[in-house]
């Protein structure tokens, strides 16, 4: 993996687990490993792979593997969820298949994450 992609998904964890206290944004548990879930995937959107507004906080186990079985349950879950429904309404605007860059410049994302406090 290019190392300033792997230097960029771990700072975007890092600044989601603070933003989500260190708890699962969806069922609230702290018990599990926590990880990044892109609501674009960053294989299809990599433009989008670096922006916080673009991912959520999940508990490994239960809920990040629910949204990756069952995306379209997870996002009518989500969008109950006060602290998710501007994210889920960001994917919904900006999920627009045909519209991916060619090449993504991943070090400028990076630069942009790393000085956005």
């Amino acid at each position: 993996m290019d190392p300033i992609i792997k230097k960029g998904d771990a700072l975007l964890r890092e600044k989601n687990l603070i933003r989500a206290n260190f708890k699962c944004e969806m069922c609230g548990t702290d018990q599990d490993r926590l990880d990044n879930h892109h609501l674009l995937p960053k294989s299809v959107y990599p433009q989008h792979r670096f922006k916080p507004e673009n991912t959520t906080i999940l508990c490994w186990k239960k809920c990040h593997n629910e949204a990756e079985v069952f995306p379209e349950r997870f996002l009518s879950e989500a969008i109950l969820i006060p602290r998710l429904r501007d994210r889920v309404l960001w994917r919904d605007e900006h999920n627009k298949i045909g519209m991916n860059p060619v090449e993504v410049d991943y070090e400028g994302m990076f630069e942009v994450l790393k000085d956005d406090g």
